[in-house]
């Protein structure tokens, strides 16, 4: 009967340490990724970012990084507790919202996969911190144009105006390099420059490439003395084969011969239909 006991004994000591020994792979991976995730959520490869620019009355796009779906919660605390005034379900790290009355908000990510982000505020501007404006930039410059600005909206090439007289002055100044009448075809492109106050060689670097796919298939530059100006025509050279029905946008960029790093303008207007 002892003998029987002494053997039931090891027999449950060595299937105890079999199983251990099994499971000794699984918890040794689990508390490596433990540590991972530690340690990437600790140095921010893991956070949760939120941001929310330019928004305003009826309009307000947030995009989540590192989290692909879940839950943006809104509140009207600084501290993203209680019950938040809308949750919005997103996809694709994006999500839309419309607020229906400006001020101070307050939002918080809940990733799907169990990450979430810190409170973070957000300002939704009103019609009072809206105005109409006179504009034009690098890509709309055969006109001044006229719309509404909200908010913090001004970016590089933007200049705005209170009047129209002002804005045409700026767009037609002598002080400032200014073309029009841009086209291409196959066979080239043709452009005016309007003004050209430098006293040094310029080059214009012509590129047309599909917006889309971001591939050139037509590309030229034309070297102009200083303060050239008038009609200028350029033959293009083809790349790449050029689909059928590709649509192509043409980008000029104007640099100082003696320096590629100093750019003076860029254009960009529509061009041709492959």
């Amino acid at each position: 009967m002892k003998m029987k006991i002494f053997y039931l004994m090891v027999s449950f000591v060595i299937l105890f340490s079999s199983v251990y020994a099994l499971n000794l792979g699984d918890i040794s991976s689990n508390l490596g990724n433990t540590i991972s995730n530690f340690l990437n959520n600790f140095f921010g490869e893991n956070q949760v970012n939120i941001s929310c620019p330019g928004c305003s009355l009826s309009t307000c796009s947030c995009s989540i990084n590192v989290c692909a779906k879940g839950t943006l919660d809104i509140y009207t605390n600084s501290e993203c507790s209680s019950i938040p005034s809308y949750m919005l379900i997103f996809d694709n790290s994006h999500a839309s919202w419309q607020p229906e009355a400006a001020g101070n908000y307050f939002v918080r990510a809940f990733c799907d996969d169990g990450k979430k982000s810190e409170c973070v505020g957000i300002t939704v501007i009103g019609e009072e911190d809206c105005r109409m404006l006179y504009w034009f930039d690098d890509e709309h410059y055969n006109e001044c144009g006229y719309k509404k600005f909200c908010g913090a909206f001004m970016y590089e090439s933007l200049r705005t105006f209170e009047n129209l007289d002002a804005c045409e002055d700026a767009l037609n100044s002598p002080g400032s390099f200014s073309v029009s009448s841009v086209y291409c075809d196959e066979d080239g492109c043709n452009l005016h420059i309007n003004s050209n106050p430098f006293s040094e060689n310029l080059v214009l670097f012509f590129e047309l490439v599909d917006e889309n796919s971001g591939k050139i298939y037509y590309t030229s530059n034309l070297n102009i003395e200083s303060s050239s100006i008038g009609q200028k025509k350029i033959v293009i050279s083809q790349v790449r084969s050029c689909p059928s029905g590709t649509s192509l946008e043409l980008l000029v960029l104007v640099y100082k011969q003696s320096d590629l790093n100093y750019r003076i303008k860029r254009v960009k207007d529509e061009s041709f239909i492959c």
